[in-house]
């Protein structure tokens, strides 16, 4: 089960680091004028192509990462990482796209979506891909004016352009990115297949699908990291010391807790009159150390009882030291055998708020998904049962993990 459930979660979490390189509007590699470019590469630090710095951080983990597991394997030298690291980016900094190369690259990317398009759809008036709706708009123009004219050379330029690639690998799975605006509709909906499904706001559905499991892992680590820099000292110092700050506190916890945590999470979030994932990540953290901070301080009161604490405090070492030195190494262990329960819990209850229209609109989490899926039901079902289906297939792996990981502490406990 430990096994399975982590192979899985680490497969959610690759597809979510790599999800532009599976379906993206750039091209993987291109030749154009006689030279190699990597038009996907480049655009992955630019500001303009991923604006959302959630966005960006996956992103810089999937340029960094191989580089950095390739060096530690190599060197065992943690500079070299930072190195790695500043070159890296240095690279993505001077290799940005020219701009009649990305021209060129969306027009070719244009002319191929509109042709698998109108492959799938009977009915031709119902297309309106960014290519239908440019020669929309230059049919519409009146003939010789200064409008037609503009659009026609540059209609002209992009083809020349276009002449000079000779070579280009595109995605694997799709040339769609999630934020583009497709021009899809229901109608269209009801005669393409999965690959071509666009969502209410007429962007493509499946890269908000691979998109929306970064914002989902994003928010069950970010919040079981800030939760845990909650609970660990407040649960080390309420263990060790006792007396009135361990009942101020665990009186304190028995308080917090009780508080209807959704409906306060819904008061706050409407008081701030915003939904950034990053309110949302901190306001979970705020509810969400109470179990950690308990685990914390069960532990360290079973440890402070033994001989090695009793030797430490009659040597005279400072209680800081024995805290963090000797204590924490030995009680934090089997609390983060938690861990994968405490991000279930968190992705769990981001996709419940943004399900009810608190999420954060600008990102595509699958809650937000579910939530589109939910105003088009039954009419558009079919937006529905994907990012739900998603969802439960993560949090089922993430699930067997912890299972595994709890009863592996479980064995090792006993012996």
């Amino acid at each position: 089960m430990k096994r399975f459930g982590a192979i899985a979660t680490l497969f959610f979490v690759l597809i979510a680091l790599y999800a532009p390189f599976l379906r993206s509007h750039l091209p993987l590699v291109v030749v154009y004028d006689g030279s190699i470019y990597f038009p996907l590469i480049s655009s992955l630090l630019s500001p303009l192509e991923f604006p959302s710095l959630l966005e960006r951080f996956w992103n810089y983990g999937s340029i960094f990462l191989p580089f950095a597991l390739l060096i530690w394997v190599l060197t065992r030298r943690v500079w070299c990482l930072f190195a790695t690291a500043l070159i890296v980016f240095i690279a993505m900094i001077l290799g940005s796209l020219d701009t009649n190369l990305k021209a060129a690259l969306l027009y070719e990317r244009d002319i191929l979506y509109d042709s698998q398009v109108s492959k799938e759809i009977s009915d031709q008036s119902l297309i309106r891909t960014p290519r239908r709706r440019y020669l929309e708009a230059l049919q519409e123009s009146q003939k010789g004016t200064w409008q037609q004219n503009e659009l026609l050379a540059h209609d002209l330029k992009l083809q020349t352009e276009a002449k000079k690639i000779s070579f280009i690998a595109w995605p694997p799975f799709g040339i769609i990115s999630w934020f583009e605006d497709l021009g899809g509709s229901s109608e269209q909906n009801e005669q393409v297949s999965f690959g071509l499904l666009t969502r209410r706001n007429r962007q493509d559905l499946p890269s908000a699908l691979l998109f929306g499991l970064r914002v989902s892992l994003f928010v069950g680590a970010a919040t079981f990291c800030l939760a845990f820099v909650f609970a660990v000292p407040l649960g080390l110092l309420s263990g060790y010391l006792g007396g009135w700050f361990d009942l101020f506190l665990c009186r304190f916890v028995e308080v917090w807790e009780s508080l209807p945590q959704f409906l306060t999470l819904l008061l706050i979030i409407t008081f701030f009159e915003t939904k950034t994932i990053f309110l949302v990540v901190g306001l979970l953290a705020l509810f969400g150390w109470t179990m950690l901070f308990r685990y914390i301080r069960a532990e360290v009161l079973r440890e402070r009882k033994l001989s090695y604490i009793e030797c430490l405090e009659l040597y005279g070492l400072p209680r800081i030291r024995i805290l963090f030195r000797h204590l924490l190494p030995n009680v934090i262990y089997p609390v983060l055998a938690l861990a994968p329960f405490e991000i279930m819990a968190a992705i769990t209850r981001e996709s419940a708020l943004s399900f009810l229209g608190l999420g954060d609109e600008r990102i595509c989490s699958l809650g937000i998904l579910m939530d589109e899926g939910r105003v088009s039901f039954p009419q558009e079902s079919v937006l529905l049962w994907p990012p739900a289906i998603l969802l439960t297939l993560l949090l089922i792996a993430i699930a067997f993990w912890g299972e595994g990981i709890r009863r592996s502490w479980s064995v090792r406990k006993e012996n």
